[in-house]
């Protein structure tokens, strides 16, 4: 069984091209020697603030990104890079793809080291300055900038949640990351995402070789270029320069206005179905409960009823015993109080009392 999982792994492996394969090799390595050895990542980490203080550390730039904190860290990580990876290693070779990583390390850690500073003297905010990140990820959202750009689909899905456009994907990607996950580093994910796009852009051609140089440099190492899952030549990775402001800010806010405006839009529409329904439900247990208190009225109503008339019958209420003291139609077996007070039309007068008495002489 361990022997068929490790052939399993090898031939993994081995679908993997050579630069994509060494380098997610070195990252598990070194994961595993973090793992036994606990090595002092606050010494090989990417901080400004132990750079500025001083340059001798300018080597955390190139070591940081190949190091990891825990298990989940590093499976994320190399979980992206690996089907990145390769599609773009195939693309545009192995010379390149070697190329196209330094590159992408060595300016996020420039640009990380420019913002942090600025950030700190302009705005007085420490927390780049002082931040201490690892992690091939800033790398990765470089490729997933050039990866959205030759895509040919209009839109992306974040995680199956919801749908971007897919020139903002990687931007929508990053701020999502940040919302659900506080701990990762924002900066180093930013840096990375901005040299992604200084490249598509064409701003960063002259950093590259051309595809004689790319085929002198193959046959210098050949040994290296004939190994298994070396990709030779490859296409031209240089994009056409274009003007990156104010078109290209406009038109992504404008994408990203309107995916927040179609979200938006969603869950109100998903709320107006839900309260609706909550309030029919809330409507049908109004008629119902209106249905119930009638019938209790009515069922009190039939239970005081024949109390008063036995309370007529058994002398609870004083018996009359001249009809001519009141108006027996006045009164109302529903027990109002207005009823049993005699009517002053019917008291007798002062000439009927006195006839009265000489009647009995």
């Amino acid at each position: 069984m361990f022997r068929r999982n490790m052939r399993n792994v090898n031939t993994s492996f081995s679908t993997i091209p050579f630069v994509s394969r060494m380098i997610m090799i070195l990252c598990i390595v070194l994961a595993l020697l973090g793992g036994f050895t606990k090595l002092p990542i606050q010494q090989l980490c990417m901080s400004p603030y132990y750079i500025f203080e001083n340059w001798f550390n300018f080597y955390r730039i190139f070591i940081s990104p190949f190091l990891h904190l825990g298990f989940l860290h590093i499976l994320f990580n190399m979980t992206t890079f690996r089907w990145m990876g390769t599609s773009l290693e195939k693309l545009i070779g192995s010379v390149n793809m070697f190329i196209l990583t330094f590159l992408f390390i060595i300016l996020s850690g420039i640009l990380n080291l420019g913002i942090s500073y600025a950030s700190l003297n302009l705005f007085n905010y420490s927390r780049f300055y002082t931040s201490c990140g690892v992690g091939f990820s800033g790398v990765i959202f470089g490729m997933i900038v050039i990866e959205s750009r030759l895509s040919h689909q209009r839109y992306r899905s974040i995680w199956g949640l919801f749908n971007v456009p897919n020139s903002v994907y990687p931007i929508a990607l990053l701020i999502f990351l940040q919302l659900i996950m506080n701990r990762v580093s924002f900066i180093g994910h930013l840096c990375g995402l901005l040299v992604g796009y200084l490249y598509v852009y064409g701003k960063l051609n002259f950093l590259f070789l051309s595809q004689n140089y790319v085929q002198k440099i193959e046959q210098l190492i050949p040994k290296i270029s004939e190994s298994q899952g070396f990709v030779k030549g490859g296409v031209d990775v240089l994009f056409e320069e274009q003007d990156i402001l104010p078109e290209t800010i406009q038109q992504t806010t404008n994408q990203l206005t309107l995916s927040v405006q179609n979200f938006v839009a969603e869950n109100i529409l998903r709320n107006g179905q839900n309260a609706q329904q909550g309030q029919q439900a809330q409507q049908v247990q109004q008629v119902q409960q209106a249905q119930q208190g009638q019938q209790n009225n009515n069922e009190q109503e039939d239970e005081d009823t024949p109390q008063e008339k036995s309370g007529v019958e058994e002398g609870l209420i004083p018996a009359l015993e001249n009809e001519d003291f009141l108006n027996l139609d006045n009164i109302s077996l529903s027990g109002t109080e207005q009823d049993n007070t005699p009517s002053d039309n019917n008291l007798p007068s002062q000439d009927d009392l006195e006839n009265e008495k000489d009647s009995k002489n």
